[in-house]
């Protein structure tokens, strides 16, 4: 009897150091997280579209349209606080779990923000971040990355590539000042045809990029800093790419894109 107690004592004690290991190797990694969040996007696309009661959709708006309204920046600048220009593009949200299409946004970049406009007027609401999960301004898609991992820093980030890894954007927005000309890709973000010249104060982009395999999460700081994830397959994407684009130089963005794709049809 003594010893099937002791036996029984050390299954449970086996099963104690076990059952954390096994419970946390079931979380999914950060790379996973944004490929479930996109395809929860994608699987209830057209299923608001279904909903036949009016008064459901209503209802299901209406807690879409119960943000705080978005300040108005009295600043006057060069550029745009949002992540690339002013516009709101329509698009689809998954919004505390509910899918909804048809939706005008943008990302107020200088403040961390989503933003919806409601129709016919000038006014926009800001979104709660932690009932965001996935969403797509025209055909881009994006997530929000928020208090449910500490590996990123919290916001919103497009998703350029999932495939084997993932490769994601962010944007900050800065309010700057100088005399020289900042209308581009290096200064406001984009060629503003209204850009004025008198005008000191802009809006500075700053882009910044992220490789994630798994839960290993590297910045990359320049375009060829993700060939150090592919030792092997470097000289054969680095070939290609001359090929592909005859030696031109491409945008960091293209060329990450390119690296992984390619490093990934290599396998």
């Amino acid at each position: 009897m003594k010893r099937y107690y002791k036996l029984a004592a050390f299954c449970i004690l086996v099963c104690g150091m076990l059952l954390p290991i096994l419970s946390h190797s079931k979380e999914p990694s950060l790379s996973q997280t944004v490929e479930i969040k996109l395809k929860r996007l994608r699987d209830t696309a057209g299923i608001s579209a279904l909903v036949s009661d009016y008064s459901s959709r209503i209802q299901s708006s209406q807690i879409l349209y119960r943000g705080r309204q978005a300040v108005k920046y009295s600043t006057v600048a060069n550029g745009s606080n949002y992540w690339s220009d002013g516009r709101f593009m329509p698009g689809s949200i998954m919004y505390n779990k509910k899918h909804y299409d048809s939706v005008y946004m943008n990302i107020d970049a200088f403040a961390g923000n989503l933003e919806i406009k409601i129709a016919n007027t000038d006014i926009s609401l800001v979104l709660d971040p932690e009932k965001v999960e996935a969403f797509c301004i025209g055909k881009r898609p994006f997530v929000y990355m928020g208090s449910e991992q500490t590996l990123l820093p919290q916001g919103y980030y497009e998703v350029l590539y999932c495939g084997e890894v993932v490769l994601l954007k962010g944007v900050r927005k800065l309010l700057m000042s100088s005399v020289d000309n900042m209308n581009g890709t290096d200064g406001i973000g984009y060629d503003d045809p209204h850009y004025k010249m008198g005008l000191a104060t802009y809006y500075k982009y700053l882009p910044y990029y992220y490789y994630l395999n798994g839960n290993e999460v590297k910045r990359l700081k320049r375009g060829r800093h993700i060939l150090a994830f592919y030792p092997k397959e470097r000289r054969a994407i680095k070939n290609y790419l001359h090929y592909k684009y005859n030696y031109a130089t491409i945008d960091i963005e293209r060329y990450i894109v390119e690296v992984a794709s390619y490093a990934e049809s290599l396998k």
